[in-house]
């Protein structure tokens, strides 16, 4: 009984290694033939969270792979399954099982440039990112005056508000509002550090009041001449206890401003307004970039204490009330 047992045994084994070995060479073949020979890359967003079978049904359906089966089978052999990350990448039919696994376990997602202007609002910046497809408005808002939040970033108000910095980031889509925000705002340091670095006594203000004063001369000014001037201005109106009078933070703290500002406005009482309360606002206006920080903490030597627009983007600087009104009225004229 026991030699045509072991004869069975061995027809057996011939029988299991002649159907394992054409598998074996079909596998190496599928892992390496690439679904197509034509085709542009394709974007696919592999969602956070989703089962391999559903990224391989996916994959088949933008034509990355011709079987759903077989890649999962494949990423499963090879040890790669666990290892395949969310994000968008650019994939091509071109590619084998093999090139798209590699893909989506050793290549960086996809990066989209977005740029943030000098002078923008969080809220501003929020829809811009919305627009780009890279958070949701309602989501980065939340975020960005989430109280637990600023604290952890150690900003010392109820928002984010002068802390997010301008400037083009390349980022991936899914990123968490939450992250972005933590990325702009450590641009914030590493810029206000390198400037701060160069003037470490800077106008006597803390950072949080220096960023509030450079969200002012941001506002007022685009000629990049006169940013040391308006700080200037505004830090000897402050040493003065005289108000700042600035219509910027009086639009900031209006809910809804439709035309341009009124003097019946200037007359509203809310915090923002520096025509009623003296002082520097409660933070900042928007978000500030280098230039004006810089100029926040390098103001000119000048004893100005006015300024009024020409209409042609820049400003006349008056040193008294007197020079001011004459100012004032000729540029009036001139309009």
């Amino acid at each position: 009984m026991r030699r045509p047992t072991l004869i069975a045994l061995g027809w057996l084994w011939v029988v299991v290694v002649l159907a394992v070995v054409p598998l074996g060479r079909f596998a190496v073949y599928y892992f390496h033939t690439p679904a197509g020979r034509d085709g542009e890359s394709i974007t696919v967003d592999i969602p956070a969270g989703a089962s391999l079978y559903k990224v391989a049904l996916l994959l088949k359906e933008k034509g990355v792979v011709d079987s759903p089966r077989l890649f999962t089978l494949s990423a499963r052999l090879t040890g790669q399954d666990r290892k395949i990350r969310s994000g968008e990448y650019g994939l091509s039919p071109r590619l084998s099982p093999s090139g798209v696994i590699k893909a989506l376990t050793e290549s960086p997602p996809l990066l989209h440039p977005v740029t943030i202007a000098e002078g923008q609002t969080f809220e501003e910046i929020a829809q811009i990112l919305n627009e780009a497809g890279l958070a949701k408005e309602e989501d980065f808002i939340a975020k960005a005056t989430d109280p637990g939040l600023t604290a952890s970033l150690g900003i010392p108000a109820p928002n984010v508000e002068g802390y997010l910095f301008p400037d083009t980031y390349r980022l991936p889509r899914g990123l968490e509002p939450e992250d972005i925000i933590r990325l702009m705002v450590s641009r914030f340091r590493e810029v206000y550090a390198a400037i701060k670095s160069k003037a470490p006594h800077g106008a006597g203000l803390d950072t949080y009041e220096t960023v509030t004063l450079a969200s002012l001369v941001e506002a007022e000014t685009s000629a990049a001449h006169e940013r040391a001037l308006v700080s200037a201005v505004f830090l000897n109106r402050l040493e003065r206890r005289m108000p700042l009078q600035c219509d910027p933070t009086v639009i900031y703290g209006l809910e809804e401003l439709k035309g341009p500002l009124k003097k019946v406005h200037l007359r509203v009482d809310h915090p923002y307004n520096t025509y009623i309360h003296d002082g520097l606002p409660p933070g900042p206006i928007n978000n500030p970039g280098k230039a004006a920080l810089k100029a926040a903490l390098n103001p000119d030597d000048v004893d100005f204490l006015y300024f009024v627009s020409r209409g042609d983007g820049t400003h006349q600087f008056s040193k008294n009330y007197r020079q001011h009104r004459k100012a004032v009225s000729r540029f009036r004229r001139s309009r």
